[in-house]
């Protein structure tokens, strides 16, 4: 799922599954797949989860969230619905966690066998959760006035963390910085949990609850951190799209920090990849895209691609919708934009996905989807490989999947 948009149920069945049913709803329902966990498939429609067989699609368990309805079962009330009801459910250590719009977190046991409600915590203040984390028996809320539905205002937002097993409170912070959700964002490494508001990176120790480091980002040049990740000991993390640096995840010191400054021109960083031992970033300039390799231990940069020398990224959408490692290739799917005689603001989108290797960055393909892939482009994606070891991409579009072998066909 990219932001609030439904996806498809079909996503997160297991490989082998038969296709030979479907989730039904009503056309006023809002559906979204939270995940999966042995023979059951949890998916959310409206304000209840529901635990479903993966092998014949028969609903073993169902559970009520929340019973907020707007006023108005209309398509603008549904829309205001989806944007208020917060982030997707979380699944781990044997529980499903969700939040809702009237600031409440509900926790589930995951076995369909019980599905019942261990615990409720009670947001203060009018809070409404934007982001959830679980982890090693932990929950993280990032919360604010209004949630999801108050998208593009700036905002402060509050931080608490709950034992995942009993709700017990055990971390409360409040950031004075103002910003929209988007500059705020949640990374998990162990016990520590990094955070990333307006002007500042921290990390906290989530067993104890206490603050370990900070990053000052007016002392390192970023007004905000659009992307965090953590990967072997470091935290990796985008600074106002135009630049990436990595620092020691026990000491928050500085390792490392690159410019997005390239051959193809100066530009910005619009997303970043994991790989094994290196980050890739999908690189914008002008009307020049380009994909740029660093290696994770000292940031140098390996390799930079160029996937197109006449399209820029549309940024208006999700501009990388889905992207993977598989094996020693990476898969990107971008959303590009071309300004011409039949398309003179660059409003139209060109989805397209590119195969590269990763050794040394030679493009293999670089494949167009805009028929196949409808007005709004990609969704979203996943990457399975059958008996055969064939792998096969699988991209989530508006109107319906698309299968793409590895070799692009």
């Amino acid at each position: 799922m990219i932001g609030n948009r439904p996806d498809s149920i079909a996503q997160a069945l297991p490989d082998g599954t038969p296709r030979n049913f479907s989730l039904a709803a009503e056309p006023h329902e809002y559906i979204r797949v939270v995940g999966a966990e042995g023979r059951s498939i949890i998916a959310e429609v409206d304000m209840a989860l529901l635990w479903i067989d993966a092998r014949s699609g028969r609903t073993m368990a169902r559970t009520l969230v929340d019973t907020w309805e707007p006023s108005l079962r209309t398509r603008y009330a549904r829309y205001r619905l989806q944007m208020a009801r917060g982030p997707r459910p979380v699944i781990g250590d044997g529980l499903v966690v969700a939040a809702t719009p009237t600031g409440r977190v509900v926790c589930f046991d995951l076995d369909p066998l019980k599905a019942s409600r261990r615990w409720t915590v009670k947001l203060p203040d009018g809070l409404a959760a934007f982001r959830l984390a679980l982890w090693n028996g932990r929950v993280a809320v990032f919360a604010r006035q209004g949630g999801f539905a108050s998208y593009a205002r700036a905002l402060t937002a509050q931080l608490f963390v709950f034992d995942a097993f009993s709700g017990f409170e055990i971390l409360h912070d409040t950031f004075p910085s103002r910003g929209s959700i988007e500059e705020c964002n949640l990374a998990t490494a162990g016990r520590k949990l990094i955070v990333s508001v307006p002007q500042r990176l921290l990390c906290y120790d989530a067993r104890a609850g206490r603050n370990l480091w900070s990053i000052d980002g007016r002392k390192v040049g970023a007004s905000h951190f659009p992307e965090v990740t953590t990967m072997a000991g470091r935290v990796v993390a985008l600074m106002n799209r135009h630049a990436i640096f990595a620092a020691d995840l026990d000491t928050g010191r500085i390792l490392w920090k690159k410019t997005a400054a390239s051959p193809t021109g100066t530009g910005s960083f619009q997303r970043m990849i994991r790989g094994r031992d290196r980050v890739f970033v999908a690189h914008q300039g002008a009307l020049r895209y380009s994909v740029v390799c660093h290696r994770l231990r000292d940031g140098e940069r390996l390799w930079e691609t160029l996937i197109s020398d006449s399209a820029a990224l549309h940024t208006s959408r999700d501009p990388v919708p889905f992207a993977q490692v598989a094996g020693d290739r990476l898969f990107i799917v971008q959303h590009l934009t071309r300004r011409d005689a039949h398309n003179p603001r660059g409003r139209a989108l060109t989805p397209s996905i590119a195969a590269i290797r990763i050794s040394d960055g030679k493009l293999l393909r670089h494949v167009g989807l805009a028929k196949a892939a409808g007005y709004n482009g990609v969704l979203g994606g996943k990457i399975s490989t059958d008996p055969k070891r064939a792998t096969v991409i699988g991209l989530i579009t508006e109107s319906g999947l698309i299968g793409i072998s590895a070799d692009g066909e």
